[in-house]
């Protein structure tokens, strides 16, 4: 459909100039045809048909760029969406491994360094590439639960002896309702407020 806009532009451009040129060839059809006025004709008309072009190119390039640039934003946007989905669904899964601590129980966990780098590097990718305050409080919320059971575990990884105590149980309690609040958000369940853009 485009395509026969074009042409039937570029037809009218033609017929408009040759009707023009004539017209002012003959002075308004009071004259002979001069052939050195309708050079001058023509050289206006070609003048204002360069400026005219130079004016839809910039603006058709112009078109372009924007939309590009949209349709880039839309593919990151989703690329960051989708990656805090799964983020928060792997932080929900790790602080779930807590849930039937007791207080005043000992435990030793099998806590590798290498799988938190990999949740806090894909937090930092996240937080780097957020396109709206609601997703860098997501960033916020699963980094801040995140930390708060590795702080809990650290301590039992350097002190096994030392039994949990209730306030350690209500850190993971929170930690994991945080995590699970932002995983409902992300995953289009339940969104908060603070979670929206």
């Amino acid at each position: 459909m485009r395509n026969w806009r074009v042409v039937l532009g570029v037809l009218s451009g033609i017929v408009a100039v040759v009707v023009i040129a004539g017209f002012g060839a003959t002075s308004a059809g009071t004259k002979p045809y001069d052939t050195s006025l309708m050079a001058n004709w023509m050289q206006a008309i070609g003048s204002i048909g360069a400026i005219i072009g130079a004016v839809w190119v910039s603006s058709e390039q112009h078109r372009r760029d924007v939309t590009r640039r949209m349709e880039e934003q839309d593919k990151a946007n989703f690329l960051v969406s989708a990656e805090l989905a799964w983020l928060s669904h792997d932080i929900v899964g790790f602080v779930n491994q807590f849930i039937y601590v007791e207080a005043g129980t000992t435990h030793s966990f099998a806590m590798h360094d290498s799988d938190i780098g990999d949740l806090l590097d894909r937090l930092s990718w996240c937080r780097q590439r957020a396109a709206h305050k609601g997703q860098l409080a997501m960033v916020g919320a699963l980094r801040e639960s995140l930390t708060q059971a590795i702080r809990i575990l650290k301590l039992r990884e350097l002190h096994p002896e030392l039994p949990f105590g209730k306030q350690d149980i209500e850190n993971f309690s929170e930690a994991r309702e945080k995590a699970l609040e932002v995983s409902n958000a992300a995953n289009g369940i339940a969104l908060k407020k603070q979670y929206s853009a």
